[in-house]
């Protein structure tokens, strides 16, 4: 009983679907046990491994670069929800919160490891190419690291070596200082045709200039940049033979051999220092025909496989066929005079 005035207790219970009364809450609930109705929690190791298996995923797209951030993120969110709300309405309880705060965990530290990664490998490229390519060729690495393959790979390449004729008596009658000065000189000039031509220099051995083309970036036309590249370091060296005759020097010869060949490329070495090199008998062959310019007086001498690919763009005078070692057949090779038609 209640005293006289008093208001009546209102029987109203709050629910998750807002304010109900008691009554409600008791017929909802014999309705529950009448129909059966039950809401069935899945185990406890089936939400362990839904969130394991949720979270690998997403950190396996992350794995995959940044262009797929956007798909992680996707499913990371959009699955754990429409997972959450699918099984609701099939009366099963599966785990959702947890599964977003992993997936968004695993995302935002997959994030800042490829942060740093990326970084990280951008320092490598540029520090491994920097000083052997062209430096629009070390951003389009940068921007595109799939492109080069640095464990090693087996490539059609154009390789070739360049040196100077008599460079032992030469450098007999130069002082140390003026040998660095000629040197630097001489191979800046035959540097920079390299990379102007999209070649990758190999190394220096001496007076002698190694290089190829082809690699780490793949270029169509290889062969004939190396062409191109040796008929300009011949007309450079004309240039710098000027110079030194103003100055009271003698002028300078060189020979120049390529070879184009399916060659082994990648970094070569030590644990602690490497080079990022060419090895193969096609790159013998390209050392022999440079040697071989002294025998006939030449200044290019380039292989039949060099001359086959892009013969109709060069001026070639045919040699002869020489031995090489290791090979049954002699090789045909051409001197090169000049490319008819240039980039």
């Amino acid at each position: 009983m209640f005293a006289k005035g008093a208001k009546a207790v209102q029987d109203v219970k709050l629910s998750p679907l807002g304010n109900m009364f008691g009554i409600l809450h008791i017929a909802y609930a014999l309705g529950t046990v009448m129909n059966r109705d039950f809401i069935i929690s899945v185990p406890h190791w089936l939400n362990i491994l839904y969130t394991i298996v949720l979270a690998s995923i997403v950190a396996l797209l992350i794995s995959r670069g940044t262009r797929f951030t956007i798909l992680a993120g996707l499913v990371g969110i959009v699955i754990p929800i429409g997972v959450g709300f699918a099984l609701f309405f099939a009366n099963i309880e599966i785990l959702t919160l947890i599964p977003l705060i992993t997936n968004a965990l695993t995302l935002i530290a997959g994030e800042i490891y490829l942060l740093l990664t990326e970084e990280k490998e951008k320092r490598f490229i540029k520090s491994t190419f920097s000083s052997y390519v062209n430096p629009e060729v070390v951003d389009i690495l940068i921007k595109h690291p799939d492109k080069m393959k640095l464990g090693g790979d087996s490539k059609e390449l154009t390789i070739m070596f360049s040196d100077i004729r008599g460079f032992t008596s030469i450098s007999e009658g130069m002082t140390p200082e003026y040998l660095i000065n000629f040197l630097n000189e001489y191979l800046t000039g035959q540097t920079d045709i390299v990379m102007e031509t999209q070649g990758t220099l190999d190394k220096y051995i001496g007076d002698a200039v190694m290089a190829f083309w082809g690699a780490p970036i793949e270029i169509a036309d290889h062969v004939l940049k190396a062409c191109q590249a040796a008929v300009k370091m011949m007309e450079a060296v004309h240039t710098f033979n000027e110079s030194r005759v103003v100055h009271g020097d003698k002028p300078i010869d060189i020979g120049i051999g390529l070879n184009t060949a399916i060659v082994n490329v990648g970094n070569v070495g030590s644990s602690t220092r490497k080079n990022y090199t060419v090895i193969g008998d096609g790159v013998n062959l390209a050392s022999r025909l440079e040697g071989t310019n002294k025998i006939y007086h030449t200044n290019i001498i380039i292989s039949e496989a060099t001359y086959e690919k892009v013969k109709d763009y060069l001026i070639v005078r045919e040699l002869d066929y020489i031995a090489v070692k290791g090979k049954k057949e002699p090789v045909k090779i051409y001197e090169l005079w000049d490319v008819k038609k240039w980039d």
